[in-house]
């Protein structure tokens, strides 16, 4: 690559070198042409011409009126448009022949020939490009004069012209040259008055009507000529007004009109009424300049500025006419406005450039001077040798040698005239930075000045990239910044040799839970591409889909092309970008997706993520949502903004989130000690199993809590003076401790004590407490040991058994105790059904599905009677029942990455009917392996139960006097006939029936028996007889229900 970059350096070198040769030359042909017109008595200066008399200002109403301005001492800038007759001396001072075309060769014919003559012509054909359009003006010319000669009459509104193209075509300028043309060619009798206007000065009903009142009050038998700039301005309403108005008064101000502006806006303003067809009979397309034609122009720039590149031939003005000619594809292309703008870049290079040698230049020419010295010294008698040496030395000091070495054999030409334009009056004693800087050449525009520095690698130096860096991960974005770098000097090289430069995407997809830093991410990815200089300026502007979305139809669209137009050269950040696209979440209407869609559709138009787009659009959302809409919406967003490029950010690991909980506390100056932070990443660990987890978020809460508690603890402690002086200490320097974190940051160690506690009031469930226990005691050996238990205790558990058994109560106490195990981040538990996981049509029963596993995120999903989702009947079609369908979706469910060992589900149902559902789906079984049976409660332990539920309402049984043995066993009888009833629901009858016996003791209450106690809580007493009644009557009722006879 340094020999390619040495070998154009050679060549722009011996391209400076022809040009002053070629500047030499024309000198002496100028010398040469100025003695030959000296003695033909003719004068170089030039005549300037008077203003049109029939031009005058109207300020009225908003109109424009065209008026000769005096030409200014000091025109700092070229206009490629406006001084046509200086780019044709330019070219025809050029070295190099360039052939005429062929609407210049036959405007040379027909003067040379026929003797014609047209100054408009003359200035068109100087103009570069626009073949077609000089051949139409030819045209028109021809027509004029053909009906003059047959004395034919023409109308003049068949002169009116519609001027089609991008801007920076030189529509304003064939307009002037137009109305020149038809004044040469008599339209009119006398200089017709001119007005200038614009399509956004009609935006309103009255700005049509004021030029009625203008036409009418000074107009009237007038000859005019109406130029209307950028019709596309014009609101919609006044397009069809505007027509009307000029057609009202084409004949009686004998008014020809001249429109001009994009292709969109010319079909939209002419289609306004029918009319418009044949108001604007001649239209001319203006195309884009094409990278030759651009070059010509880029060429003139030089020229008239007064730099030297190598003439036509050089490859660096090639370069830069392709480079801005690739913007060609892209929506709002300026052409020469576009290269106008990229030479005011290359002249502040120019500038910064010799700025910077102005200071190496003194150290170079001294060191220069002592080499001199030392080669005179030593080579005293071998005038040779001494020349080589010198050529030797004065390579070493490069370019800058060098271009004084072309200046100095530049002093003996003689200067170009400087044209009026570049010419200033003054007087004063300021010598200007060629006098004072003689060894530096102000004239030559290097590669560095036209296409820039090579891209180099300025990251170290960005406090973003340092930023960027110290982040945790992140190896996916910053690997991205490295081959968009490579790749940008990749392609600097390859538009040197003349190749095009590969296709790079600076748009971007950042997607990713929220709090992982998303935003952040691209703010600072955004200042670093801006940064190494892969786009014009260095700002990032930050939107949401708020600001893109009108509230009636247009407005969004009219919005979104407001915000892309003005951050062009800029990052443009989106945040929430999956707001762009509501699709069939609840709570949205097809109205508000309209205008969303649109808003897309706006930005798939307007960007292209092409190479030289000179803009960087990144979009951020969360991954599911996001990849939704890119699927569902425009099929194009996914081209210009490529998912297989995106950065996607998963939620943080324990590790990170205590690292992130560690930097925060260092910046807020807050300590905590070792067991502190443990309790921390635990109380994380369990955050992360809810839904929505919040990352970053979720560790400010915390810490936020911390701060909170750690308040009130030092507010709750009552000290002493020296105690409350040691505490102010400690308020100033926070240091926070284990309870800070989590209250109960113990309740692990009395997790099996607690876990008696919760099924005190159930009988019979020692099995199913030891099992629990169980659990417990694994969990606490392998954590003591820096083992995960969650991959060994079970998660999943189908409860068996006949209703009333306590499989929903023990559901309850479930979610307690994985809770103080670590394994849920709360007790919550989420009842269900199974009609709450199937839907009413085709489609519904999976999100519904879906829905319920996600709000059951770090709890435990109960899904009572469960076995109803075992059959059902097909729904159609050969399609499953909506039963097997959400069988299905809880398996794929419980294998996705989102739910799996996040949650506790239990299945819960009768024996016979939870073994035929875990037959229903092959992997059912497999996913919940652990069954936990309830048996039915006998006799013994129904009485039991009974007699709690009595003695909580103040209810003993006790016999006044012994009833006997024999009634005592009866209640056991009666109750062992109550379980052999079908339908017997166990503890769920005995508390009906322990209602009932309440019931009928307070039914019987005598306030005349109170004792007087002083609101002493009195005990009621229900003998075994009375007990054996009530449960011989329930005995009855049942039979009663089943058809039985007593």
């Amino acid at each position: 690559m340094k020999e390619v970059m040495e070998a154009v350096q050679r060549e722009v070198q011996r391209e400076v070198q022809r040009e002053v040769q070629r500047e030499v030359q024309r000198g002496v042909q100028k010398e040469v042409k100025k003695e030959k017109d000296a003695g033909n008595g003719k004068s170089n200066k030039k005549v300037k011409e008077k203003p049109d008399e029939g031009v005058e200002e109207v300020e009225k109403n908003k109109i424009e009126e065209e008026t000769e301005e005096p030409e200014p001492v000091l025109a700092p800038f070229y206009d490629p448009f406006t001084d046509c007759e200086k780019v044709k001396e330019d070219l025809d001072d050029d070295a190099t022949n360039i052939e005429l075309l062929g609407a210049e060769k036959e405007w040379e014919r027909q003067k040379t020939q026929l003797g014609q003559k047209s100054k408009a012509l003359d200035q068109l054909m100087t103009m570069v490009g626009i073949e077609h359009v000089k051949m139409q003006f030819l045209s028109i010319r021809s027509t004029i004069r053909a009906a003059r000669s047959r004395k034919g009459k023409l109308r003049r509104q068949d002169f009116n012209l519609a001027l089609i193209g991008n801007p920076g075509t030189g529509k304003k300028t064939l307009a002037q040259i137009y109305k020149t043309l038809l004044w040469e060619c008599g339209i009119w009798k006398r200089e017709p008055r001119v007005l200038n206007m614009t399509g956004y000065g009609f935006q309103y009903a009255h700005d049509v009507d004021d030029l009625d009142t203008f036409f009418i009050e000074k107009g009237r038998g007038s000859d005019m000529y109406i130029f209307i700039d950028a019709i596309e301005g014009m609101s919609s309403r006044q397009r069809e007004a505007l027509l009307f108005t000029l057609g009202c008064h084409c004949d009686n101000l004998r008014l020809v009109v001249s429109v001009a502006g994009t292709e969109d806006g010319l079909q939209k303003f002419l289609g306004a009424r029918p009319s418009g067809r044949w108001q604007f009979p001649k239209r001319m397309i203006m195309k884009d300049y094409e990278d030759e034609e651009l070059r010509l122009v880029l060429l003139q720039l030089f020229k008239h500025n007064g730099f030297t590149v190598g003439g036509f031939d050089g490859p660096l003005p090639h370069i830069a006419a392709r480079r801005i000619g690739r913007n060609r594809d892209f929506g709002g292309f300026a052409n020469v406005y576009d290269l106008i703008t990229s030479f005011e870049q290359m002249l502040e290079r120019h500038s910064v450039r010799l700025e910077e040698e102005k200071v190496l230049l003194p150290e170079a020419m001294a060191g220069d001077d002592e080499s001199i010295q030392l080669t005179e010294k030593k080579y005293d008698g071998k005038p040779e040798e001494k020349q080589e040496e010198e050529k030797k030395v004065n390579k070493e000091w490069g370019y800058l040698r060098l271009i004084a070495e072309i200046e100095a054999c530049g002093k003996s030409e003689e200067k170009p005239e400087e044209t009026s334009e570049a010419t200033t009056k003054d007087n004063s004693d300021q010598k200007s930075d060629e006098e004072l800087f003689p060894d530096l050449n102000h004239r030559i525009l290097i590669q560095e000045d036209i296409l820039g520095p090579e891209p180099e690698d300025t990251r170290f130096k960005s406090k973003s990239w340092q930023e960027l860096s110290k982040m945790a991960g992140l190896e996916h974005v910053k690997k991205s910044i490295d081959e968009l770098l490579n790749g940008e000097k990749a392609n600097y090289r390859r538009q040197l040799v003349g190749k095009e430069p590969l296709q790079t995407s600076l748009n971007r997809v950042i997607m990713g839970p929220p709090g992982t830093g998303k935003t952040t991410v691209a703010k600072l990815y955004g200042q670093i591409l801006a940064e190494i200089g892969l786009l014009t300026t260095r700002e990032v502007v930050f939107k949401t889909p708020g600001d893109f979305i009108g509230q009636y139809i247009g407005e969004t669209e009219t919005k979104t092309t407001q915000i892309l137009d003005s951050t062009v050269g800029k990052v443009l950040i989106i945040d929430d970008a999956h707001m762009f696209y509501h699709g069939s979440r609840p709570g949205t209407s097809h109205e508000a997706d309209e205008y969303r869609l649109a808003c897309i559709d706006t930005i798939v138009s307007k960007i292209h993520n092409k190479p030289g787009e000179n803009r960087c659009v990144i979009l951020l959302g969360y991954t599911e949502m996001i990849e939704e809409m890119f699927q569902k919406s425009n099929p194009g967003l996914r081209r210009r903004f490529p998912l297989e490029d995106a950065f996607r950010f998963e939620n943080y690991d324990d590790k990170t989130l205590n690292e992130i909980l560690r930097l925060k506390m260092e910046k807020e100056d807050i300590t905590a000690d070792k067991d502190a932070m443990e309790v921390a990443a635990e109380v994380l660990r369990r955050a992360r199993d809810r839904p929505n987890f919040g990352n970053g978020g979720d560790v400010d809460n915390l810490l936020g809590l911390a701060k909170t508690r750690f308040r009130e603890r030092l507010a709750a402690q009552k000290l002493s003076k020296a105690a409350a002086a040691a505490r102010c200490d400690q308020e100033v320097k926070i240091v926070l401790q284990r309870e800070d974190f989590d209250p109960e940051w113990n309740r692990g160690q009395h997790a099996s004590k607690k876990c008696q506690t919760l099924f005190k009031d159930l009988i019979g469930f020692n099995s199913i407490i030891e099992k629990f226990e169980e659990y417990q005691r694994i969990a606490a050996n392998m954590r003591r040991r820096g083992r995960v238990p969650r991959d060994i205790i079970p998660l999943t558990f189908v409860f068996k058994g006949p209703p009333g058994t306590g499989k929903t109560h023990t559901s309850r106490i479930v979610g307690q105790i994985f809770y103080d195990m670590g394994f849920l981040s709360t007790n919550e538990v989420i009842e269900c059904s199974a009609s709450h996981l199937i839907g009413q049509y085709v489609g519904q029963t999976a999100p519904k599905v879906i829905q319920m596993f996600e709000k059951a995120l770090g709890k435990v999903l109960f899904v009572d009677e469960a076995y109803r989702l075992k059959s059902g009947s097909s729904n159609g079609g050969g399609h499953k029942s909506y039963e097997e369908e959400a069988v299905g979706e809880i398996v794929d469910c419980m294998t996705k990455q989102r739910y799996m060992k996040k949650m506790i589900i239990v299945l819960a149902g009768y024996d016979k009917d939870m073994d035929s559902l875990m037959q229903v789906n092959a992997g059912l079984r497999g996913r919940f392996a652990t069954e936990i049976v309830f048996p039915c409660m006998g006799s013994e332990r129904s009485e039991e139960l009974l007699v709690n539920l009595l003695k909580k309402e103040d209810i003993e049984i006790r016999d006044r006097i012994d009833s006997g043995i024999e009634e005592k066993n009866k209640v056991l009888k009666y109750l062992d006939k109550l379980r052999q009833t079908p339908g017997w629901s166990n503890a769920r009858d005995i508390k009906t029936l322990a209602a009932t016996i309440t019931g009928s003791v307070y039914q019987n209450d005598d306030d005349d028996d109170d004792d007087g106690g002083g609101g002493k809580q009195q005990t009621f007493k229900v003998s075994t007889l009375e007990l054996n009644g009530h449960l011989k009557e329930m005995l009855r009722q049942r039979h009663t229900q089943l058809g039985s006879d007593w």
